[in-house]
């Protein structure tokens, strides 16, 4: 049972299967970070863009409040973190400063030899600095 985890999420349902796995491997009272990334743009800072980054990290955190409230429910320790930059740079950064022991991940099935490999889960599985838990809904 893993008692520090981070759980990098975008905004969508998809992010249910990662919840649903963390309530199976962390212990009672663990303490869970949701990581947001919003993507961004371009390398330089665009103070035409501030205004759109604004209104990205005022949804991200509605929503995130919202997961933390329904794990605080279930007894975990929730916190968040939204910041904007490269998803997988960030992710890999947030690990290491947070030393967590556990990268709990919802992940898109592959399938096929055509699929296209070098997703960003399986980025964060080879780089990471801890273990790396990849959760995906089973493919019929």
């Amino acid at each position: 049972m893993f008692r520090e985890l981070l759980i990098p999420v975008d905004l969508s349902d998809h992010n249910s299967i990662a919840f649903d796995a963390l309530r199976a491997v962390a212990a009672p009272g663990a303490s869970v970070e949701l990581l947001h990334v919003i993507e961004q743009i371009t390398r330089e800072a665009d103070p035409d863009l501030a205004a759109f980054y604004r209104a990205l990290e005022r949804k991200a955190r509605e929503k995130l409040e919202r997961w933390c409230e329904a794990l605080r429910k279930d007894g975990f320790a929730a916190r968040m973190h939204v910041c904007i930059g490269r998803r997988g740079a960030e992710v890999l950064r947030r690990a290491s400063e947070s030393r967590c022991e556990v990268i709990l991940m919802a992940s898109h099935a592959i399938t096929g030899p055509e699929a296209p490999l070098g997703t960003l889960s399986h980025q964060i599985a080879m780089l990471a600095p801890c273990s790396v838990l990849l959760a995906r809904t089973p493919t019929a």
